[in-house]
């Protein structure tokens, strides 16, 4: 299985020691670095300056595998996020529900042999949210799509996701919107793009006879003028550019 760049995860779990505020009130240690001078408690509640109110403690850290200058605290909460490496933009680790996952994991996790995917579960979401990132940072045109506006179709290679493409149907449009498509550099000129268009035409607008093409960068008007046929057609549909940028 090839890895994707950009999503190299961490090393390691490491011990450091640090110096980190301690309640003045109730005694609660909070395992974060901050001195922020109005910290609340989360414990008690009360508020105090953190850098009057430290203590040493020991903490673990995780280094980026990307570039192995990033180090970041290796904390576990509820709250997901994503972390990605401030020196080379690799996504470190996505914290869920708990658990500290490394990208790669939340990736394999998604396709379980299946060639396309929706996202319908948070994990699977998470998995497009990593996708757009990396298409962010590979053209900062792309911004993240909401979930409950655009509908996400992954594709998958090797047992992971490659690339995705997000449409809706906007009521003054009257049809559907391709908003993005997007494959990872690693996986482009196999197919992949080709392959997801031709699928949601005919999987998923089957019913439809024109979409629209939502502000596409050169590349992708490439891409679309390629598919088109002697007519101007795209696998049996009309199609036109609407420009919203």
């Amino acid at each position: 299985m090839r890895g994707i760049s950009g999503l190299q995860g961490y090393t390691s779990i490491k011990e450091t020691k640090q110096s980190v505020p301690e309640c003045p009130d109730c005694g609660h240690v909070h395992e974060e670095i901050t001195y922020n001078p109005d910290f609340a408690c989360p414990d008690c509640g009360s508020v105090f300056n953190a850098g009057d109110h430290q203590t040493p403690t020991t903490l673990e850290y995780i280094e980026c595998a990307g570039c192995q200058n990033g180090q970041f605290m290796y904390t576990i909460s509820d709250d997901m996020r994503v972390i990605e490496c401030t020196q080379c933009r690799n996504v470190v680790a996505v914290q869920h529900e708990g658990d500290f996952l490394g990208p790669d994991s939340v990736m394999k996790g998604v396709c379980n042999g299946d060639e396309f995917v929706m996202p319908d579960h948070e994990l699977e979401r998470i998995a497009a949210r990593l996708l757009v990132g990396l298409a962010q940072n590979d053209d900062s045109s792309f911004r993240q799509s909401n979930p409950e506006v655009f509908e996400y179709l992954i594709k998958c290679a090797d047992g992971q996701p490659c690339g995705y493409l997000t449409w809706n149907t906007p009521a003054k449009l009257g049809f559907p919107l391709l908003n993005q498509i997007w494959v990872h550099e690693d996986y482009r000129h196999e197919g992949h793009a080709r392959s997801l268009v031709e699928t949601w035409c005919t999987d998923h607008i089957d019913e439809e006879d024109m979409f629209f093409v939502e502000s596409p960068s050169t590349a992708g008007g490439a891409l679309f003028e390629s598919l088109s046929d002697d007519e101007g057609a795209i696998f049996g549909k009309n199609w036109k550019v609407v420009n919203t940028m």
